[in-house]
């Protein structure tokens, strides 16, 4: 066994989001920080997996529906949504580009 260190990556702003850039072609990852009463609307790249970390978040669009702390959403491909933040959110999505 030969332990590794891990590379700790700082993130890229674009867009709205810090994105994390991945060796890979087939997986992304980037973070979503949206204040109380911010909303952001986007059309999914690919399948997403939205991972909740904080906050409360209300979505529209491909279905209604509120999410919490704790909670995962996943998005088809080229589905349009809009989230919109009752509370400070903090949202990780793991999507293939």
């Amino acid at each position: 066994f030969e332990p590794v260190v891990p590379k700790v990556m700082d993130g890229v702003p674009e867009g709205g989001l810090r994105r994390y850039p991945c060796p890979v072609p087939d997986f992304s990852i980037d973070t979503l920080d949206l204040r109380a009463g911010a909303s952001r609307e986007q059309v999914a790249e690919g399948p997403e997996v939205w991972l909740q970390m904080s906050g409360r978040v209300h979505w529209e669009g491909f279905r209604s529906l509120v999410s919490d702390a704790g909670q995962a959403v996943f998005v088809l491909p080229g589905e349009r949504f809009r989230l919109e933040a009752e509370d400070d959110t903090i949202l990780f999505r793991a999507y293939v580009p």
